[in-house]
């Protein structure tokens, strides 16, 4: 991933370094924030059956996804939103790490797990619903406006990774 940022980001100078590698979720325990120019994640790792119903298995997480009952569809909306907690988790980490001006890069985003089969990610509209919700813009200073979704070359890289995409976000220079 990283010859893909280099190759796509080359206003960002960027150079192996200071490397800082640990998970995400609890990043601020040990490193301080606005510490890094850049943070960057190859992927988001998915929640395996959040809301433990023991549907981890593909064929039985499509069957859920596609019944008629509405214990089941109601379970995979909830589901989904623990999801979405758990991508606005990690979000929140990597943005409080990089400094102003700097930027997030998240690669490898599957969309939602009944919308395409795959491990579970978020909607490429849910990034920009994010930052207000959760207050990125306002409490963390992510510039609304610099939200960037980029598809995903799966020809370039792996065969499976389709339907997948990258965000970049921006924090602002001077956080309001």
């Amino acid at each position: 991933y990283y010859d893909w940022a280099v190759e796509h980001y080359p206003e960002l100078d960027l150079r192996k370094g200071r490397i800082c590698r640990g998970d995400s979720t609890n990043l601020t325990s040990f490193v301080p924030t606005n510490a890094f120019d850049i943070v960057m994640t190859g992927s988001i790792d998915v929640i395996d059956d959040p809301l433990h119903l023991g549907v981890s298995d593909g064929e039985e997480h499509r069957r859920w996804c596609t019944s008629k009952s509405k214990v089941k569809q109601t379970s995979m909306k909830e589901e989904q939103k623990e999801i979405n907690r758990w991508f606005a988790l990690w979000a929140s980490q990597m943005i409080s790490l990089v400094k102003p001006g700097g930027i997030v890069i998240i690669e490898s985003i599957s969309q939602p797990r009944c919308d395409v089969g795959d491990w579970g990610g978020v909607t490429k509209e849910w990034w920009a619903q994010a930052i207000q919700e959760y207050e990125w813009d306002t409490q963390l200073g992510i510039d609304p406006a610099s939200l960037e979704i980029i598809d995903f070359d799966p020809s370039s890289q792996y065969e499976g990774l389709l339907d997948r995409y990258n965000v970049k976000m921006t924090k602002r220079k001077s956080i309001p």
